[in-house]
């Protein structure tokens, strides 16, 4: 069994016990001014019988190894993540399915906007490969502002192998590829989709490319010639989000 670990940061301390994934066995914190999300926790530790402890600041960024714990610290559970082909029943039966599959992200922030984007979008999981990739850290759960805890969220060994499964399950998957000769504005995002998108710097792998469906691109203008998987995110997500959205008369 993985051992627990010392989740950080407000956010992160509320979503890890309002979703109630996890197992939680002590909560710490700075005695500050008693604002609602602090009482919030603190109602919600005490409701769960959990063991809290009032700590100084310098301890309390000793005992996470980060001063960004904005005076509360958990000690909960690893986090629990979701079995590949579980997440993507799961989203097929939630339907018309949205998936995410990030392929070799490394860096710690960009994993945790990628999640906090994704779950406020209306993605239905999030699938990351297990090696040479960042995983969920108390660090990302920090900077996902919690969102971690309610998003599925599933390791595999292999993305391009992931992508086929996912087409034969009639879950089209499509890439965003910097050039690519159709831009995201002019695709149907309606249906089951699954939406690539690569790491830092090489972007998606072209193995893992040459699996899809199809690639997308995005029109820029200016003198530099790619965005970060975060802003390349935002801006697909925020289409498919449109088109899903109800139309109104």
């Amino acid at each position: 069994m993985a051992a627990p670990e010392l989740l950080y940061g407000v956010h992160a301390v509320a979503e890890t016990l309002r979703a109630g994934r996890r197992q939680v066995s002590g909560l710490w914190y700075h005695r500050q001014k008693r604002r609602p999300e602090i009482e919030a926790i603190l109602g919600m530790a005490a409701a769960a019988r959990i063991a809290v402890t009032v700590m100084e600041l310098a301890h309390l960024t000793r005992l996470c190894h980060s001063p960004h714990h904005q005076g509360m610290v958990l000690r909960a559970s690893a986090y629990p993540y979701t079995p590949f082909e579980t997440l993507v029943s799961q989203a097929q039966a939630a339907g018309p399915p949205l998936l995410i599959v990030l392929d070799h992200v490394q860096d710690v922030g960009n994993f945790g906007a990628m999640i906090r984007l994704a779950l406020c979008c209306g993605a239905h999981g999030l699938i990351v490969s297990r090696d040479h990739a960042v995983g969920v850290t108390p660090a990302v759960v920090r900077g996902a502002a919690g969102a971690t805890e309610w998003l599925g969220i599933a390791q595999v060994v292999n993305v391009r192998n992931a992508i086929t499964y996912l087409k034969n399950h009639h879950i089209w998957t499509v890439a965003l590829e910097a050039g690519a000769a159709t831009p995201v504005y002019a695709h149907d995002f309606r249906d089951g989709e699954a939406i690539v998108l690569g790491g830092e710097g090489k972007g998606v792998r072209r193995l893992v490319r040459d699996e899809c469906d199809a690639t997308l691109s995005i029109p820029q203008v200016g003198p530099l010639d790619s965005l970060n998987v975060t802003m390349a995110g935002a801006i697909v997500l925020g289409e498919v989000l449109r088109q899903r959205q109800p139309k109104t008369t």
